[in-house]
């Protein structure tokens, strides 16, 4: 923590690099790569942070179980109206540490914040929410609807004009 400290990180920020973990086919876990990701403020060259690294093997099992998920696991069976809802909550769960996100970014990248704010944080959870509210309209996010109505207004017009 030493190191985030002088940084000036705020406390939220902090706790949300505190403990940095994977999620590997429904559990958190922490990286077993013989390798470590070094997080460095390259304003200041200070560490911010280091962990390890996932290995290959935990990145096959995490994306062999979201597969496995999406494929016919507890995923498949969510309505598309439970889907908005769970996303929603990521995106008011993103929202509510928008600072902080702010905060870490900046002080990993050296991006000014007004851009940070702007395209990394505020247009990320601004597409997230669009992807919410797609997922309410389903499968087709709604294209299903809009091609049978576009079709039947060509047909009427079509047909008008004959």
């Amino acid at each position: 923590m030493a190191d985030s400290e002088r940084r000036g990180l705020g406390d939220e920020a902090r706790s949300l690099i505190a403990d940095p973990r994977c999620l590997v086919d429904g559990k958190w876990v922490h990286g077993e790569a013989a390798d470590a990701v070094t997080v460095v403020d390259p304003a200041s060259e200070q560490v911010l942070a280091r962990f390890p690294a996932a290995s290959v093997a935990q990145a096959h099992t995490a994306v062999a179980g979201a597969r496995r998920l999406v494929d016919g696991g507890a995923w498949a069976a969510v309505s598309p109206a439970d889907r908005s809802r769970l996303l929603h909550r990521a995106v008011a769960a993103l929202d509510r540490r928008r600072d902080a996100l702010v905060e870490i970014i900046v002080a990993e990248t050296g991006s000014p914040i007004s851009l940070t704010r702007g395209l990394q944080v505020d247009a990320m959870i601004e597409h997230l929410a669009w992807f919410a509210d797609a997922a309410a309209r389903g499968p087709l996010g709604g294209a299903a609807r809009a091609v049978s109505c576009l079709t039947e207004s060509l047909v009427t017009s079509w047909a008008a004009g004959r």
